[in-house]
């Protein structure tokens, strides 16, 4: 089964039809919870829930407030974990790279330490969505023009970011949130496969919705952030 198709087709098809149906001004991150939920749901049962706590970060959380949650986990019969779901609106106001980038970490940590299946969801109109992916932050622009796009898309010739060692403006985006978890055993590189995207081509003013896998790299060396110069300079 092709849960990213799925997730794709559905959520993109979800907007338009609630866009027509003059909902449009209601769009946001929390408003994308219902199609996203409805198609895990349909495919998954009851085994879905929404807003579940991170296993490993709030075992290392040390302040008080909201725990680390993602947004949707699929749990076995055993309650551990199966599949994890991240989402993120892109509206009138800009998402984040560093949001974008915390996101795949907090994906990242559950596929490797929990082997957890996890998904990356990014969804809004076509034209905000290529505003995001030609800007410099998303692209981290090399000298011989060559670039290291966040996430993977249908042209990137990179699969991967780095984590341990990233560029300092990229580092300046996610440093205060690795810090909060000087112990955490962290990825040094994180990669995201070629994303599933509906509709692939269309009108600027059209919704499109991107669907990512976040794997885990199995032999590569991890670290923790209160050991690394570059996040503690």
């Amino acid at each position: 089964m092709n849960i990213s198709r799925k997730l794709a087709e559905g959520v993109a098809g979800w907007l338009m039809y609630e866009f027509h149906s003059y909902r449009g001004q209601l769009f946001s991150e929390k408003y994308l919870t219902t199609p996203i939920g409805n198609i895990l749901s349909g495919v998954y049962k009851e085994r879905v829930k929404a807003e579940v706590n991170h296993p490993l970060l709030n075992e290392y959380k040390t302040w008080q407030g909201r725990p680390p949650q993602i947004d949707f986990g699929i749990f076995k019969e055993d309650k551990t974990i199966e599949i994890a779901l991240e989402s993120k609106w892109l509206g009138n106001t800009q998402v984040g790279v560093g949001d974008i980038i915390w996101d795949m970490i907090r994906l990242e940590l559950l596929a490797h330490h929990y082997n957890v299946k996890c998904f990356f969801v990014l969804a809004g109109q076509r034209k905000r969505l290529q505003t995001l992916f030609e800007s410099d932050r998303f692209l981290e622009r090399r000298t011989n023009n060559r670039t290291r796009p966040v996430l993977r898309l249908i042209r990137a010739r990179k699969a991967a970011i780095r984590i341990d060692n990233p560029p300092i403006e990229r580092m300046k985006l996610i440093k205060a949130r690795i810090l909060q978890y000087p112990e955490v055993s962290l990825p040094s590189s994180i990669a995201s496969g070629y994303p599933e995207i509906y509709p692939l081509t269309g009108r600027n003013a059209d919704f499109q919705v991107y669907v990512w896998e976040i794997a885990a790299f199995k032999n590569k060396p991890r670290f923790k952030s209160k050991e690394n110069r570059l996040y503690n300079s």
